[in-house]
């Protein structure tokens, strides 16, 4: 008679045993199926650039060859440069055309991820700069050329030769841009600090829209001289309006398309940053050119 309760207790304890491990199996297989979840999502992205799935071992994009960890930085952006500076394929003919036609459009896809397809952004400014200021110069040359005759020979004599225009359009004007690059980046910032964004986004805006001025100047310069090869110096003041008047529409339109304000604050904010920045380039110019004379 007693063996019954013996019985009962033994076959208790392996009932509570089986169910502690049915409990044991039951967390197991919630933490493996968490794991999973997590390593799934860990390993499985998208490339901003072309949408192909990629694998948490990617470093570049199989599909399109773009860098999977890009760093916001400014870093970043300058190791761009120095890797890929010499290399030049149909990314020219992808980045230019919008650069011109679409204010703010190489902005937007440079940080919304698809940077590929195009130009780094300080690669571009870096050769459309040297392409404005050489066409600048050469164009200088010409016209010093063409007017040499009629030249005071004291003006050329006091330092006003091929000399100084050479020191001033080949060295001194570029270095004055690339000082002033970072300042209208910062009045940028300075107008849109309540947007919060970092100063990559600033900085690349203002390489773009560099950039554009130099690409205008180089259409400008070469127009300029057919158009003062036959005399047409009329055509020359109105090529010179449309440029100016265009910049100033791309201007504000790619604040507008970058920066995402009604068109009514993109007006008031480019017109102050307009303001600030032609009084700096002014006294900027003034200066370099008094310092040039005596360089």
């Amino acid at each position: 008679m007693e063996e019954y309760p013996q019985h009962d207790k033994n076959r208790n304890n392996r009932i509570r045993i089986i169910k502690s491990e049915k409990l044991v199996i039951l967390f197991n297989s919630m933490q493996i199926r968490k794991n999973l979840e997590k390593s799934t999502i860990q390993t499985t992205q998208n490339c901003e650039n072309c949408q192909f799935e990629l694998e948490e071992k990617f470093n570049y994009c199989p599909n399109c060859s773009q860098k999977i960890a890009f760093s916001n930085k400014l870093g970043e952006l300058f190791s761009h440069f120095l890797s890929d500076y010499f290399t030049f394929d149909s990314k020219i003919g992808r980045s230019i055309i919008p650069l011109i036609t679409q204010p703010g459009y190489l902005t937007q896809q440079f940080l919304s991820g698809k940077r590929e397809r195009y130009i780094q952004p300080l690669r571009l400014f870096i050769f459309l700069s040297i392409l404005f200021f050489l066409s600048l110069s050469l164009s200088v040359d010409i016209r010093i050329d063409e007017f040499s005759e009629t030249m005071n020979e004291p003006i050329v004599s006091n330092g006003f030769g091929d000399a100084f225009w050479d020191r001033y359009f080949g060295s001194l004007l570029p270095k004055l841009f690339f000082f002033l690059l970072p300042l209208f980046s910062l009045m940028v910032a300075l107008l849109y600090r309540k947007k919060r964004l970092n100063l990559l986004t600033h900085f690349l805006f203002a390489l773009h829209f560099h950039s554009t001025v130099f690409l205008i100047g180089i259409i400008y310069e070469i127009l300029s001289l057919g158009f003062a090869r036959f005399e047409l110096y009329f055509f020359n003041s109105i090529l010179l309006f449309f440029s100016l008047v265009y910049l100033l529409y791309y201007l504000w339109k790619a604040l507008m398309v970058v920066y995402s304000d009604d068109w009514k604050k993109t007006t008031l904010k480019m017109g102050i940053l307009g303001v600030l920045y032609s009084l700096l380039l002014i006294c900027s110019t003034i200066i370099l050119f008094a310092l040039s004379i005596n360089y």
